[in-house]
């Protein structure tokens, strides 16, 4: 029966450990497991305190960052930039990888893309207005359609080029209105 109590005890932690439970929670429920244990089963006591002692040993570090970082991370992070190569050149600048705009300006995260945006925001509505249209209509846009996006972009404007006044826009363009139009005759 004592096999029994422990062989659950160990694959309910698998299955905490499984499913990500956070360590407090986890712990407090292994705890609660071992009371039960030593309360309604006929467990040595040796045995009570060895399984005390474990969650004290895994409890201590999980709970305690400073002395996690300390004993167990610092030292398995100093291990593992000994024992993996170096990293080269290439691996270092994809690593500080940002990217290059069509218009062959260079990023390299939220804040330059931001900084891009609105610098030229009739860029960006302009392609925003593109794609609705083009979700909109269901088709490929073509040249015959520019005007019209040039025409919801110049609106737009006047509104701060507000999402809304896009998709107003859109919904009063010629491209929307009068699709199908010829398909129903």
């Amino acid at each position: 029966m004592l096999l029994l109590w422990i062989l659950v005890l160990v694959v309910g932690i698998a299955y905490l450990a499984h499913r990500r439970i956070a360590p407090l929670p986890a712990l407090c429920v292994v705890a609660v497991y071992v009371v039960a244990m030593g309360a309604f089963s006929r467990a040595p006591g040796w045995l009570l305190l060895v399984l005390w002692i474990l969650i004290a040993a895994v409890a201590a570090p999980l709970l305690l960052p400073d002395l996690r970082r300390k004993y167990f991370s610092a030292p398995m992070f100093s291990w593992f930039q000994k024992t993996l190569p170096p990293m080269s050149q290439t691996e270092r600048d994809a690593i500080d990888a940002g990217t290059v705009l069509p218009s062959g300006v260079a990023i390299s995260g939220v804040v330059d893309l931001r900084a891009q945006l609105v610098a030229r925001p009739e860029v960006f509505a302009r392609t925003v207005t593109e794609r609705l249209l083009m979700y909109a209509v269901n088709r490929r846009l073509e040249y015959f359609d520019m005007p019209q996006v040039r025409g919801i972009v110049r609106s737009a404007a006047r509104d701060n080029y507000t999402l809304s006044s896009i998709v107003l826009g859109i919904v009063n363009s010629n491209a929307f209105r009068r699709q199908g139009v010829d398909a129903a005759k």
